[in-house]
């Protein structure tokens, strides 16, 4: 008696699967945060680009199998359709909506974390190459030396988050934190705390992925420093929301000089002038109602 089923990829693998499996009349539709045939290049080598061609090719496969594919992104509905084959028809976009609850308290749970007296720089969510974890943690470290007045932090989890603790705690580098990260009804508090976040992106990845927290930065006010490509969605979307600045540059110590403007020009101003400067963007842009429209 299954009608629809929708299916958050990745993985796509088990699309053709579970295609197989629906009655005729069920409806498949696909929800892609990543293609992971366009994300497997974020290293450039003979091995990642084999894995990217049999990625890409099962993602294809699966995908052909969907009544609806829904994309987080316009460049991402341009992968699908011209590089992946899939027919436009049954292709959408929608991009990620605000989970962050309106009426969230802040409260005081992190108040440890972020004294007075510094501006915090913090980056919160999942840590792999997509993020370039290690060029993050370098920028960090030339920041914390070129000011004393600013605190990194680093909220996550993993392989890649264990490592990089363990090196910056072997040199002792001061004022850079690595912490769990928070549970959702604390994200309200850490977003409130941050002076600014940092949203990594490595070149050329743009089309394969979305970065789904900016809803919730953007609709809590919170300055977003971006590192990405300058003609990627991710930084159109910075611009047009007046949400903070994108940076395309790979010298880190420009990303420094960038930030150190910026924490200058934005330090000092209340979340609340980023919150109502984006409110209308946030609410056409980023809307629930239209993705449950797309799949009732």
């Amino acid at each position: 008696r299954v009608d629809t089923v929708i299916v958050v990829v990745p993985p796509g693998s088990f699309l053709s699967a579970i295609r197989l499996m629906l009655p005729k009349h069920a409806r498949l539709i696909a929800v892609v945060h990543d293609l992971q045939g366009i994300m497997a290049m974020s290293t450039k080598s003979w091995v990642r680009k084999i894995v990217a061609s049999m990625a890409g090719w099962t993602e294809r496969r699966g995908l052909a199998a969907c009544d609806k594919v829904v994309c987080l992104s316009e460049s991402m509905h341009k992968a699908v359709v011209e590089n992946y084959r899939i027919d436009g028809e049954k292709c959408e976009v929608h991009y990620p909506f605000v989970t962050l609850s309106e009426s969230a308290a802040t409260g005081n749970t992190l108040q440890a974390y972020f004294p007075q007296g510094f501006f915090h720089v913090v980056y919160a969510g999942a840590l792999a190459e997509k993020q370039q974890p290690r060029v993050l943690v370098e920028f960090f470290e030339r920041l914390c030396r070129k000011r004393s007045d600013v605190m990194c932090h680093i909220f996550s989890e993993g392989a890649y988050f264990e490592v990089l603790q363990k090196e910056t705690e072997k040199r002792k580098i001061n004022r850079i934190f690595f912490h769990e990260l928070v549970p959702d009804e604390q994200l309200a508090e850490l977003y409130e705390r941050s002076t600014v976040q940092v949203v990594p992106q490595v070149r050329g990845t743009g089309p394969g992925a979305f970065p789904s927290k900016l809803p919730n930065l953007l609709a809590a006010g919170v300055p977003v420093f971006a590192m990405c490509d300058r003609d990627s969605e991710l930084a159109e979307v910075i611009r047009e929301s007046q949400a903070g600045i994108a940076i395309d540059n790979t010298d880190l110590d420009v990303w420094v000089e960038q930030m150190e403007q910026f924490l200058i020009r934005v330090g000092q101003t209340p979340h609340a002038v980023f919150r109502s400067r984006a409110s209308d963007y946030v609410n056409k842009k980023f809307n629930l109602d239209r993705l449950i429209a797309a799949m009732v």
